[in-house]
């Protein structure tokens, strides 16, 4: 009855299915101690594209964050987002919830819930801006969050994470 109480959480980089499995399948060895969960939201490679021309330290940095948007954009956020990133992000992650499932573990997913979006969505929908997010002495451009206490920002959060339970 112990065991069952315990959890162990794991939080992997890996950034291929293959990795992923491995790690996997050598967490599993803890069932008998308790619920094994593993991260499943790393992403399959930089975010190139929030990387401004000249590069920025803070944004190479960043440019691994996974965010709700990075696998599962709010349609008013999607155009903004390269749909091939998002497609390669997606794919990832369900490739790995499948070997979650198939090991019987469980899935935990990390992740920046406020995180910047581009400037060009910013330009679109300003009256959406919240905080800069970036680091000002690292960073070689501004960046900044959807203000959180905007009601439509939230529904965008909430509809990305619905989208994220459905898969």
């Amino acid at each position: 009855a112990a065991a069952a109480e315990k959890t162990f959480n794991f939080v992997v980089a890996c950034h291929d299915l293959k990795s992923f499995r491995s790690q996997a399948e050598l967490v599993a060895r803890l069932k008998p101690y308790g619920h094994v969960q593993i991260n499943i939201s790393t992403l399959p490679e930089k975010s190139w594209y929030t990387i401004p021309e000249g590069g920025s330290a803070w944004h190479e940095y960043a440019a691994y964050n996974p965010t709700f948007f990075k696998y599962f954009p709010h349609p008013q956020v999607a155009p903004f987002i390269p749909a091939d990133v998002v497609a390669a992000h997606r794919k990832l992650l369900l490739e790995k919830a499948a070997v979650v499932r198939e090991l019987g573990l469980g899935a935990s997913f990390w992740c920046y819930g406020v995180n910047f979006l581009p400037e060009a969505f910013f330009t679109a929908h300003p009256g959406l801006r919240g905080p800069r997010v970036d680091h000002p002495r690292r960073s070689t451009q501004e960046e900044f969050s959807l203000c959180v206490d905007l009601e439509e920002n939230r529904e965008m959060y909430r509809w990305s994470m619905e989208q994220l339970k459905k898969s």
